[in-house]
């Protein structure tokens, strides 16, 4: 069984600071739900922050291309758990979302 959430964040000039969509599955998340996800965002003309961060969670992990593709540009942040979250996701200004 695979959950689907989508979720996304607005800062204080009503642009997208976070968006994020969660794959609870078996399977690696792939690079194809990053790009779908971007996709999404381009196809509703939402507005987005330029420090604006893609949140991946998967419950079963990500493809080595996914992988290689976060570590190349940082707006991207892969979840595994909610320590992951505490560690590496600070949103708009200076805000880590652990601490909200």
């Amino acid at each position: 069984m695979i959950r689907n959430c989508f979720s996304a964040s607005v800062g204080p000039q009503n642009k997208l600071v976070v968006v994020g969509e969660c794959k609870w599955s078996s399977r690696h998340l792939g690079l194809s739900v990053l790009k779908s996800l971007q996709d999404k965002v381009v196809a509703n003309k939402l507005p987005m922050s330029k420090a604006c961060r893609y949140l991946l969670f998967s419950k079963s992990g990500f493809s080595a291309e996914l992988e290689k593709e976060a570590r190349r540009d940082s707006s991207i942040v892969l979840i595994r758990s909610l320590f992951d979250m505490c560690e590496n996701v600070t949103v708009h200004q200076g805000v880590n979302l652990c601490n909200i």
